[in-house]
C-alpha cells in the first residue's frame, strides 16, 4: 500500500469498526468474546479516527468508547471518554443529535458507578436535548439507542 492510499484505507477501518462495535453493543447478549470484539473494535475504531477523522468524528468514537465500556461495566473509563464528548459537543457545532447522544452516555456511566442523582439529571438533560432532534431518522435512531440506557430510580 503506497502513502496515498493510507487515509483511505484508515477511513474505512474506522467505519468498519465503528459499525462492529455497534452491533455487537446493540445485541442484548453477548459472549465473553464477544465482549472482546466489541471492546476491541471500538477502540480501533477510534484509532482509526483519531488518524483521519475530524473533530467530531472523535467525539463520536468518545461516544462509542463509553458506551462499551458502560457495557463491561468499566463505569470510570466510561465517563471518562463520555464527558470528553460531551464537553466537545457543548463547546463545538455538531449535529442536533450528538448532544443528546453525550449527554445519554455520561447518564449511562454514572449508572454503572452507581451515582443515582447525576444518572438522573444527565438522563433528564439527554430526554430534554433529543427533542430538539429535528430530522425524524435521526430522531428515531437517538430514541433506539436511548432505550438502551437504563431508567432512573426515583431519588
Amino acid at each position: 500500500m503506497n502513502t496515498q492510499e493510507l487515509p483511505t484505507t484508515q477511513r474505512w477501518f474506522a467505519i468498519e469498526c465503528n459499525n462492529v462495535a455497534w452491533d455487537l453493543a446493540s445485541q442484548t447478549k453477548r459472549s465473553t468474546d464477544e465482549d472482546l470484539q466489541m471492546f476491541d473494535a471500538a477502540h480501533a475504531s477510534a484509532y482509526h479516527w483519531s488518524e483521519v477523522g475530524e473533530a467530531i468524528n472523535h467525539a463520536r468514537a468518545d461516544m462509542l468508547l463509553a458506551h462499551v465500556h458502560s457495557l463491561l461495566g468499566e463505569g470510570s473509563n466510561a465517563l471518562f471518554y463520555g464527558k470528553r464528548a460531551l464537553e466537545f459537543c457543548q463547546n463545538n457545532q455538531c449535529d442536533d443529535m450528538d448532544l443528546p447522544f453525550a449527554l445519554s452516555e455520561v447518564a449511562f456511566a454514572h449508572f454503572v458507578m452507581k451515582h443515582p442523582s447525576e444518572h438522573l439529571n444527565y438522563y433528564e438533560e439527554a430526554v430534554e436535548s433529543g427533542k430538539k432532534i429535528e430530522d425524524q431518522i435521526d430522531h428515531q435512531i437517538f430514541l433506539s439507542e436511548f432505550t438502551r440506557i437504563p431508567i432512573p430510580a426515583p431519588i
